[in-house]
């Protein structure tokens, strides 16, 4: 199941990491309802984007807007 995450980022063209949630450990604390749930986390810990849906474009318009900035 663990190797679910990378394919998916894989299939989808991400370069960012992605991980899997076998618990609900992150999902208990974050989600709201639907699976897959995505959050962005900047480096100071803060949390920038969350959504449930895969809107491939608005996430990497955010890592793109959030890199500017650094």
């Amino acid at each position: 199941m663990a190797e679910q995450a990378p394919a998916w980022s894989s299939q989808h063209h991400l370069t960012y990491p992605a991980t899997m949630d076998s618990e609900g450990e992150i999902f208990r604390k974050y989600g709201n309802g639907s699976v897959p749930y995505h959050v962005l986390i900047d480096r100071d810990f803060k949390i920038i984007h969350a959504e449930e849906n895969f809107q491939k474009e608005l996430l990497i318009g955010t890592i793109n807007n959030i890199l500017r900035k650094d």
